[in-house]
C-alpha cells in the first residue's frame, strides 16, 4: 500500500510540473489576452467590507466601508435585539446609526428571552463608535432525578444531564429517553432563578423490532469496497437478541448469522451478497429474515425485506469532466445502479510564472451522478475555469444516459444513448469541450475483461459558434457541429485508470467539413480506499494545436461513491 501511494506521488509530480513548465506557445496567449480585451468592465463588483479595531468583525457582521468613519456601530450577542436611544426606537442590531449629533446618550437593548441591557454611551463624533455587547439570558433551574444514568434528557433544544441544569425561563417541554425504556414528554414551567425539581419514574418498554430498510434495495457483489456490501438497518425498543437469515428466491436458506446483544435502538445489518462459504449468490430476489426475542426470551419479534442482486449492474467511479459520466472527454455506456450517487470534484492546473507574462489557468468541476431509474442515469456537473484575468467562464450540464445494449459476459459490446443540456457562460472556448447548446451521443464500448475501447460520436447544436479567440453571445444563429471522441479504460474496480481524446469538427451549418483544433486529450487515475466510500483521483489534460502549441494541466481530485 505504501508503495501504491508512493508511485501515485510520483505520477502526479511529474505531471504537474510538466504542465507548469511546458511552452503554452501561442495558443493560451491568444486566448489569454482576448480575454483580457473583451472581458466587460461592468460585472458587479462584492461589497467591502472593513472590520474594526474592536470586532465589529465578530461572528460574521460586518460594517460597509463606505461609511466606516462615522456614527455609531451596534452589535449585540445574540442578534435581533431592540434599540432604544433616549426612549427612541431605532431598530434591531446589528445596525450602524450615522444620525446621532456628538453627545451622551442613554441606550437600551431589548431581547426576548435575555434580560433588559442599559447603558449610557458618549458619541464625540469624530470617529465611529464601536458597540459589541453581550445580552445576559433569563434563566431558571431544573433538577431531574430518578432516571438511568445513560438516559437523554432535553429541555428547550438543549441536552440536560441527571441532577441540576440551568435552562431558559418558560414554558418547555422536558422529554426523556432511556435504551428498554418508553419515552417521557412533561411540560414544565421554568421561572427566572428558580428551582424546579422533576423527578421521573420510566416505564420499562415493550420489545419491539421496526424499520427494517436499507439504502439500496438492488446491489451487485462484485463491486469494489462498500459498494458491494449491503446496509440495512432496523430498530429494537430495548436488551435483547437476534438472528439475521437470508433466503434464496427458492425459498432456502443460504446465509444466516447472529445479531447482537442490543444496547441501543438503532442496528445494522451487513451483508456481501455471499453465501457461508463466501461464494457469490445467483442474481435474484432474496429474503432477509431477523427474527429477535427480548433480553430475557419471554418475548420476540420478527422482520422482513427483500433485496435483489443484479451483477449485471456496475456501480464504478466515473468521470464528469466533460458533463457526463465516462472518461475525462469521452463518454462511456454505464450507468449506476438505481438508489445509487457519485459525488465528486476534480481540479487541473497550469502555470506560466514569468514575470513579464504571468498565466494562470485552472479548469475545475463539480458533479453528481443519481441512479434514479433502474433503466436511466442522470448527471449533474458545474464547472469553470479559474484563470489569471478578471473574467471567469463557468459552465452548467445536465445529461441522462439510457443502455440500449448490454453484456453479461467477460467480453462484449456495451452501447447507449447520452443526452446533454448545457449553459457556457463566458468566453467562447471549447477547453472542456462542453458549449452551450444540445448534444446527443452513442457511447460504445468493447470490452475484453477490465480492458475497454471506448467511442462516443456526439452531435451539438448550439445558438452560438465556438471562436476561442473572441466572446460569444451577442449573434445568435444555427449552429453544427460533431465530437469523435475514444478512449482507452482500464477498471480492476478499486483501481481505474484510462486516456481519452476529443475532436471537434468545423460548424458544419457555415463552413465545409473537416476538423477545428485545438483538440484535446486526458488522462486519468482513481483509486477507491479500501471499505470505504473516498476516491482518490489524478489528471493530466492537454489542450492541442498541432499547427501552433499544446499546453497541459495537471491535478487531482476527490469523490464519493454510494
Amino acid at each position: 500500500m505504501a508503495r501504491f501511494f508512493c508511485l501515485i506521488t510520483m505520477v502526479f509530480t511529474i505531471f504537474f510540473v510538466f504542465a507548469c513548465s511546458s511552452s503554452s506557445g501561442s495558443l493560451i496567449r491568444e486566448e489569454e489576452n482576448t480575454e483580457k480585451t473583451d472581458a466587460t468592465v461592468d460585472i458587479p463588483l462584492p461589497v467591502h467590507y472593513q472590520d474594526s479595531e474592536t470586532a465589529v468583525y465578530l461572528k460574521g457582521l460586518f460594517i460597509e466601508e463606505s461609511v466606516k468613519d462615522e456614527g455609531v456601530a451596534i452589535i449585540t450577542e445574540p442578534p435581533d435585539a431592540y434599540i432604544y436611544i433616549n426612549e427612541d426606537y431605532f431598530g434591531k442590531t446589528p445596525m450602524h446609526i450615522t444620525s446621532l449629533e456628538p453627545g451622551t446618550y442613554r441606550l437600551r437593548l431589548e431581547l426576548a428571552g435575555y434580560y433588559i441591557k442599559e447603558q449610557w454611551i458618549n458619541y464625540l463624533g469624530e470617529n465611529r463608535l464601536d458597540l459589541v455587547i453581550p445580552l445576559e439570558r433569563i434563566t431558571g433551574y431544573v433538577n431531574v432525578s430518578g432516571v438511568p444514568k445513560d438516559a437523554i434528557i432535553e429541555c428547550a433544544g438543549e441536552r440536560l444531564a441527571p441532577g441540576l441544569n440551568e435552562v431558559p425561563s418558560g414554558k418547555r417541554i422536558l422529554v426523556v429517553r432511556a435504551f428498554g425504556y418508553e419515552e417521557y414528554a412533561e411540560p414544565i414551567e421554568v421561572i427566572q432563578k428558580q428551582t424546579i425539581d422533576v423527578n421521573i419514574t420510566l416505564k420499562t418498554a415493550d420489545f419491539t423490532v421496526t424499520g427494517l430498510k436499507g439504502g439500496r434495495s438492488r446491489f451487485n457483489p462484485r463491486s469494489p469496497g462498500e459498494l458491494g456490501i449491503l446496509s440495512l438497518l432496523f430498530k429494537v425498543s430495548g436488551p435483547g437478541k437476534g438472528r439475521t437469515t437470508v433466503s434464496s428466491p427458492a425459498g432456502e436458506p443460504v446465509y444466516n448469522a447472529p445479531l447482537g446483544p442490543f444496547t441501543t435502538w438503532s442496528q445494522e445489518i451487513r451483508w456481501n451478497g455471499r453465501d457461508k462459504d463466501g461464494n457469490v449468490l445467483q442474481d435474484g430476489i432474496y429474503t432477509v429474515k431477523i427474527d429477535t426475542e427480548s433480553e430475557t426470551g419471554q418475548l420476540s419479534r420478527s422482520i422482513e425485506t427483500m433485496v435483489t442482486i443484479d451483477t449485471s449492474q456496475n456501480v464504478a467511479y466515473r468521470s464528469l469532466w466533460d458533463g457526463s459520466s465516462g472518461l475525462l472527454f469521452c463518454s462511456t455506456p454505464d450507468i449506476l445502479m438505481k438508489d445509487s450517487y457519485q459525488f465528486s470534484t476534480a481540479f487541473s492546473a497550469f502555470l506560466d510564472a514569468n514575470p513579464d507574462t504571468f498565466v494562470f489557468r485552472a479548469p475545475f468541476t463539480l458533479g453528481m451522478r443519481a441512479g434514479l431509474l433502474s433503466f436511466a442515469e442522470l448527471d449533474f456537473s458545474v464547472s469553470a475555469v479559474l484563470k489569471s484575468v478578471d473574467f471567469i467562464p463557468f459552465f452548467i450540464s445536465g445529461s441522462a444516459k439510457i443502455p440500449f445494449l448490454t453484456s453479461r459476459e467477460t467480453a462484449g459490446i456495451n452501447a447507449s444513448l447520452c443526452g446533454k443540456l448545457t449553459y457556457h457562460y463566458g468566453i467562447g472556448s471549447d477547453t472542456l469541450t462542453n458549449f452551450t447548446g444540445l448534444s446527443v451521443g452513442i457511447p460504445f464500448q468493447v470490452f475484453f475483461g477490465p480492458v475497454s475501447l471506448l467511442f462516443e460520436p456526439e452531435a451539438k447544436i448550439s445558438p452560438w459558434e465556438v471562436t476561442m479567440t473572441s466572446s460569444y453571445g451577442e449573434e445568435v444563429s444555427f449552429n453544427m457541429w460533431f465530437y469523435a471522441r475514444s478512449a482507452l479504460l482500464v477498471d480492476f474496480g478499486n483501481i481505474i485508470t484510462g486516456v481519452s481524446a476529443a475532436f471537434r469538427t468545423r460548424n458544419i451549418v457555415k463552413q465545409d467539413f473537416g476538423f477545428a483544433f485545438p483538440f484535446q486529450a486526458g488522462w486519468e487515475l482513481h483509486y477507491l480506499m479500501p471499505e470505504s466510500n473516498l476516491v482518490l483521483s489524478l489528471l493530466a489534460t492537454a489542450e492541442i494545436n498541432p499547427m501552433e502549441s499544446v499546453y497541459m494541466t495537471g491535478g487531482l481530485g476527490l469523490g464519493f461513491l454510494f
